[in-house]
Parts: C-alpha cells; sequence; structure tokens
C-alpha cells in the first residue's frame, strides 16, 4: 500500500541537496509527484509531496531528517485529485420546497464540488405560482460532461431545464 506525504524542509542549503534526497526517494521506492522550492542566499525552503510504499516512510523521514542544517517537518498528503473543470449551469424549475437540497444530493452522489451557487425565486402572477432559478458553478471531474451532468439533473423534475453556460 502507498502512502503519500509531504515533506516540508527549511535551512542551509548545499549542491546537490534536492538531487540526493530525490534518488534516495527513488531507492526507497518512492517519487516526487509535486514540489515547491525557493531559495534565499544560503537558505532553502520546500515542499516536497511524496508517493512511496508505506514501510518506507519512516526510513524516509529518518534520511530527510538526518540530513546536516536541515529542519524537516512531515505531514500526511492528500492522493492528487483527479483532473477536474469548472462549469457554469443555469437551472430553471418551478419552485416547491426542497429542491435545493434535491440539487446538492445529485452533485454530492457525482462528488461534483459546489463552489458557487445563487439561487432565486421569482413570482409570476402570470403563471400564479413561483419560479426557482439558480446559476451554479461547478467543479466537475473530466471523466464526467457537462451534458450528462446536466441529463442527471433535469431528472430531478419533469419540468426542469438545464442550460450549460
Amino acid at each position: 500500500m502507498s502512502a503519500i506525504l509531504v515533506a516540508s524542509l527549511m535551512g542551509n542549503n548545499r549542491p546537490g541537496l534536492l538531487k540526493d534526497l530525490a534518488a534516495k526517494t527513488h531507492e526507497l521506492g518512492g517519487k516526487w509527484l509535486t514540489s515547491k522550492v525557493n531559495h534565499l542566499d544560503d537558505q532553502i525552503s520546500a515542499l516536497i509531496k511524496v508517493e512511496l510504499p508505506q514501510p518506507q516512510v519512516q526510513p524516509l523521514k529518518d534520511i530527510f531528517n538526518n540530513e546536516p542544517a536541515i529542519c524537516a517537518v512531515f505531514s500526511e498528503g492528500e492522493p492528487t485529485p483527479p483532473p477536474s473543470s469548472i462549469v457554469e449551469m443555469v437551472v430553471d424549475s418551478s419552485d416547491r420546497a426542497g429542491i435545493v437540497n434535491e440539487i446538492t444530493q445529485v452533485l454530492d452522489s457525482e462528488s461534483i464540488e459546489l463552489v458557487d451557487m445563487d439561487c432565486q425565486r421569482i413570482g409570476v402572477a402570470e403563471l400564479g405560482r413561483s419560479v426557482f432559478t439558480a446559476r451554479l458553478m461547478l467543479k466537475v471531474p473530466n471523466s464526467r460532461t457537462s451534458e450528462e451532468l446536466a441529463e442527471e439533473l433535469e431528472g430531478i423534475a419533469e419540468d426542469m431545464v438545464v442550460t450549460v453556460v
């Protein structure tokens, strides 16, 4: 089983420091997923996201902690989320109790992040009722198409219309 951890390093830099740490990570069966490194004079500050076999976590920590003049702090990392896109949709429907709850249930069941939601309930005298409209900003995994999601949302109610903006 793999583990993901984030190493925060800071201290005195030396030539080849990052190359050596990367090589030692590789020797333990690990790989650097992402890194952010800053230098100031002879100082270094780095965040390194590492994936490696669970049994190799402590040996890697020991290697990083035994590096002279470097302070290393570790925290558990999260797996890299799948690629996603921001999608904007407009939802129009007859107003009724629970409509927002039903929309958010569909989004949650599909692991879609609701970034922003602007809802309005508008009374329409000619219809003798109110209508519901919402503008949604969603973070949708690239494995889903916005058209598929729109169809799923439209399944909430017969008169629901979802427009991808």
